[in-house]
């Protein structure tokens, strides 16, 4: 970190592997530099790095005290016309679904949108989604594997897309699971509401039923239990009929 020396980045198959060997980790990975190392609460340490160099293929371990040491082989770029109309439709396509899944997450800051909307080049643009999106990490690495550009910004446009009908699908869940809950809380509502009216009715007797009606009309009910109201009512005038006049 003092000499500023490159290293190269690859990550590990599996996060639960403590002490990982050339089997456990993925063998295409960048070369970047440190930028920060922080010491956290709890003994553990935080580093910040920056990827400054080609994609490259690790080929073998040769040492792994004090440190993994290993030896790789840059990986090629192929050469292609980045201000092409093509890429100018890829680029909206990243930035607008991108935009979409920052809209539905919780995960992500506005402020991620704010930087995507200010990335002109696709290959740093690609770089940042990658590393600020909760992709799967197999899948970061399948789109590094890639030798072109071009077919990692198609790569990436079906991931996100494919994420964000996820996202759509889960709030169209969370919404219905609302509704149902609201539903349920209004029907035991109502249904208060109606057994209180039974109760009531229940203790009616001749002459009172013109003073109920009256008084259920002052009632701002809901339409469904004014309507039991009025049955109700009618059932009590058909139990205690009024007597005629003479």
């Amino acid at each position: 970190y003092k000499k500023k020396l490159p290293i190269v980045l690859v990550c590990q198959t599996s996060a639960g592997v403590d002490d990982p060997g050339y089997s456990d980790l993925y063998h295409v990975g960048v070369v970047a530099r440190v930028l920060r190392i922080f010491e956290m609460p709890g003994g553990t340490t935080t580093v910040i790095m920056q990827s400054s160099g080609p994609r490259v293929h690790l080929d073998s371990i040769v040492r792994t005290q004090p440190y993994m040491k290993g030896r790789v082989t840059p990986l090629e770029e192929m050469e292609e016309d980045e201000s092409s109309d093509e890429y100018k439709a890829l680029m909206d396509s990243c930035k607008d679904l991108a935009n979409k899944y920052i809209d539905s997450s919780e995960r992500i800051t506005p402020d991620t949108a704010f930087a995507i909307k200010n990335l002109d080049h696709p290959t740093i643009l690609v770089n940042f989604i990658c590393a600020n999106f909760p992709l799967k990490p197999e899948e970061k690495v399948a789109l590094l594997r890639h030798e072109s550009l071009m077919d990692r910004m198609y790569s990436l446009t079906q991931i996100l897309n494919r994420e964000v009908r996820l996202m759509q699908i889960k709030q169209d869940i969370q919404m219905r699971t609302r509704e149902d809950i609201d539903r349920q809380q209004r029907d035991y509502f109502l249904h208060q509401q109606i057994k209180n009216i039974q109760e009531e009715l229940g203790h009616g007797q001749d002459g009172e039923v013109d003073e109920l009606r009256m008084k259920g009309l002052q009632m701002n009910w809901p339409k469904e239990v004014a309507m039991v109201y009025e049955k109700e009512l009618a059932k009590l005038e058909r139990i205690n009929p009024q007597a005629p006049d003479y």
